[in-house]
């Protein structure tokens, strides 16, 4: 019954149908020459035909496999063309603008970095922008006065290869965002705190909180620039786990860390060598 079944559907939507009408003549001549019901002369040309109607079917199933065969490679083509452009692993130039992503955020920016020195100087008009419209921006960077951390911290910038050129660059920073930070308008802040916690990651978290958020993540490698930093993009429809976890990690550095414009006891003494004669930094 399934055979018959399948037969009928096949009749029915119009496939195979010149196999079945070949094999019906085929079976019917083979009886009926058994019979000598039919002359030999019309054997061979109903052969001929048979085999005709065949030689048809198995073109016609050719082409239909060459078709399918190359729309499954265009799809496995576009696929890897997709997760090229889409995939998890990038550098710097190769991120969209930070113009576009800043433009992108609807309630929260959060900034992790060792000085985010480009950040602060270059996109401040983009910053107050933020803060104007009702956003809130968190942004974190190194203490510019633990001298240890500075000069662990130039160990691996190449563009700040001192712990006093890493250490104008963090306050650089501090002082452009100095004017915008505290105040609150239209509901938006930013709030600005340093850490005395290696920074060996970048962090950016844009609505890292939302089911559309994403954040992403540069690792910073020792003595190479930073455009060919590998930088890890998670978004949270398709990689909820590991932006919580990143996310949980800007927390921590959040949770310890201060307000560089107030003035705090526990603030950690400036340990710069006093000697003339410290070692210089290479």
């Amino acid at each position: 019954m399934g055979l018959l079944r399948y037969i009928w559907h096949d009749i029915s939507s119009g496939e195979n149908i010149d196999l079945y009408v070949s094999l019906l003549v085929a079976v019917t001549m083979s009886v009926l020459s058994l019979l000598g019901v039919v002359p030999d002369q019309y054997i061979t040309p109903l052969i001929l035909t048979t085999l005709t109607l065949l030689l048809i079917s198995n073109l016609v199933s050719r082409t239909r496999v060459d078709g399918v065969s190359k729309k499954v490679e265009q799809l496995r083509l576009d696929s890897l063309q997709t997760m090229d452009r889409n995939r998890i692993l990038q550098t710097r130039p190769e991120r969209p603008p930070m113009e576009q992503r800043l433009s992108s955020v609807q309630e929260t920016l959060d900034m992790l970095g060792a000085s985010l020195q480009l950040f602060g100087v270059t996109y401040q008009a983009e910053l107050r922008r933020l803060r104007d419209s009702g956003k809130k921006v968190r942004l974190i960077v190194s203490n510019p006065d633990n001298y240890a951390l500075q000069t662990e911290l130039a160990m691996i910038f190449s563009e700040a290869p001192t712990a006093e050129q890493h250490k104008r660059a963090v306050e650089m920073l501090l002082g452009s965002v100095k004017p915008l930070a505290g105040e609150t308008h239209s509901e938006g802040r930013i709030d600005v705190r340093i850490t005395d916690q290696s920074v060996r990651f970048g962090y950016i978290g844009i609505d890292a909180y939302s089911s559309h958020g994403g954040v992403q993540v540069e690792f910073y490698l020792n003595r190479i620039p930073l455009s060919r930093n590998p930088i890890l993009v998670f978004s949270a429809p398709t990689d909820s786990r590991w932006l919580a976890e990143f996310r949980n990690q800007f927390e921590f550095y959040w949770e310890h860390s201060r307000n560089p414009f107030e003035v705090s006891e526990s603030a950690p003494p400036d340990i710069r060598p006093q000697t003339a004669s410290a070692p210089a930094i290479s």
